[in-house]
């Protein structure tokens, strides 16, 4: 399949290559056709190297897609569901989980040192997928956690962004500001993020 890939930390150009295929399907997981995937500004970063990546990498982490296989054991989501990619879930288990802070969770770092992709016959075959994701490319593999069900209305495009842009910005106004009904409050830059704490 066809996947965008950073080759060293700190290039400016993607490469563009055919020859790539999904790695770590199995027990718990489910492969998503990516149907759109948004542009973050921590894939700009993990490109140049002021977030930590292992390269080479697929950057992307806000997708949307169809499920195309569900592995033993998933009984959250089914092949053909509609589904956005949620590059953290909480895991349920942690303190911070079990305090009601799901936001807090961060077991999901755990993945991103496992290989999302592998292309065979290349000097490098491991290919990471940013943030344990990789939505630059035409499938992904994900924890089953990670995909989330989303409405047959729902734009994939839309989608997409609620995986990261939208989540954060209405993340900041409720959990990190707590920002009550009737509180002024002032957004600094309303891109994705900004007009989703608006949102919030």
């Amino acid at each position: 399949m066809r996947a965008a890939i950073q080759q060293e930390t700190g290039q400016d150009k993607l490469e563009v290559v055919d020859d790539i295929e999904t790695a770590g399907f199995g027990p718990g997981k489910v492969r998503i056709r990516v149907k759109a995937t948004g542009l973050c500004h921590s894939d700009l970063s993990a490109m140049s190297g002021v977030l930590p990546q292992p390269a080479p990498f697929v950057p992307g982490h806000e997708g949307a897609g169809e499920v195309a296989e569900v592995g033993e054991g998933v009984t959250s989501v089914t092949a053909g569901d509609r589904v956005l990619v949620c590059w953290l879930p909480a895991c349920g288990e942690c303190a911070s989980c079990k305090r009601g802070q799901t936001e807090l969770c961060i077991a999901g770092f755990l993945n991103a040192g496992t290989a999302n992709y592998r292309r065979p016959g290349a000097a490098s075959p491991d290919v990471f997928g940013f943030a344990g994701t990789g939505t630059f490319a035409e499938e992904v593999v994900v924890d089953a956690r990670c995909a989330v069900p989303i409405p047959d209305d729902v734009p994939y495009e839309i989608a997409a962004l609620i995986g990261c842009g939208v989540t954060t910005g209405i993340g900041a106004a409720l959990n990190t500001a707590q920002v009550e009904a009737g509180s002024s409050v002032a957004v600094i830059g309303c891109g994705g993020v900004g007009i989703s704490v608006i949102q919030g």
